[in-house]
């Protein structure tokens, strides 16, 4: 098997296909962060949309709002 047939194989496998809307594949609420750790926090939200989460909360101490907004405006604060 080549490389382009295993990509194939797994985009008909794995990846939506039809019309889907991002709450078919599952909500996550990321709970995380405090002064000076609000990066910590974004990486756990990130990796959730990168692995396929559909939509992703993050809650954060209202004094770190602003600053974890300002990473992936995907993620929802």
């Amino acid at each position: 098997m080549r490389f382009g047939d295993f990509d194939a194989a797994f985009n008909r496998q794995f990846l939506a296909v039809g019309a889907t809307a991002k709450l078919d594949f599952g909500k996550i609420l990321v709970i995380a962060g405090s002064k000076g750790m609000t990066g910590a926090a974004v990486l756990s939200a990130y990796s959730a949309l990168r692995t396929g989460a559909g939509l992703v909360t993050l809650a954060v101490p209202e004094s770190q709002r602003s600053i974890a907004a300002g990473f992936y405006p995907e993620i929802m604060t």
